[in-house]
Formats: C-alpha cells, sequence, structure tokens
C-alpha cells in the first residue's frame, strides 16, 4: 500500500491485489469547489500550472462539446 497521495481535488491511497491488479482508494473530498464556485464550474478549462504553458496547444486538441 502507498502513502496517502495529495491529489488536489482528494486523497488517495494505491494498492495492488495479488493477482497484480493495481486497486485506489479515493476521498470524495475536497472536490473541484476548491478551484471556484459551484456555480461556476464547467465555464472555464482549468488546467495545471505545471500545464499553463502549453494552454493553447491543449486546447487545439480538444472537440468542441455541444
Amino acid at each position: 500500500m502507498t502513502t496517502i497521495r495529495n491529489r488536489k481535488y482528494f486523497k488517495s491511497i494505491y494498492f495492488r491485489e495479488p493477482g497484480k491488479v493495481i486497486f485506489e482508494l479515493a476521498t470524495q473530498g475536497p472536490g473541484l469547489t476548491i478551484d471556484e464556485p459551484e456555480e461556476q464550474l464547467g465555464k472555464e478549462l482549468l488546467i495545471p500550472p505545471i500545464y499553463e504553458k502549453r494552454r493553447e496547444e491543449l486546447l487545439k486538441q480538444l472537440k468542441p462539446l455541444h
């Protein structure tokens, strides 16, 4: 079993069962509203800071949602 990993929106631990399948156990919180209020969710694309310099490149790869 791994140590607790902080994934920003939730915390998780991982373990491998004898058949070598990896399982993840995760918390429900804190959730997506740590970045923006609930009424703003989904109105703009939030990118992790490490990828922000690639924003334009990444946006070009996304297909529009209708």
